[in-house]
């Protein structure tokens, strides 16, 4: 079982971003939606590999009650998420920022 989930950068932009657009929506919907990730997290700690691969190591989980998904890697030592999106955004894995 790993223990370590760390978010990427990029991932904790995102969570911001969207934290920010629930705030402005209604305030206090923020902490709902960041409750709601934060549950998704621990079930990925918990199980990494119950999440299919969704593109070469790439795996995914769904939030709850926000429609956001969480795409994350089972490294060595660590669980790292990549990215959390919006559903109606890119729909399939692709990195933000390709090379």
């Amino acid at each position: 079982m790993k223990s370590i989930l760390v978010v990427a950068p990029e991932a904790e932009a995102e969570l911001a971003e969207a934290k920010s657009w629930y705030e402005n929506l209604r305030p206090g919907l923020e902490d709902d939606f960041i409750e709601d990730i934060e549950l998704v997290f621990v079930r990925i700690r918990r199980n990494p590999e119950f999440y299919g691969i969704i593109c070469d190591d790439i795996r995914f989980a769904r939030a709850d009650r926000f429609p956001y998904g969480i795409f994350f890697r089972i490294e060595e030592a660590s669980i790292v998420v990549l990215s959390v999106r919006h559903g109606s955004r890119e729909p399939k894995w692709r990195p933000l920022n390709p090379p």
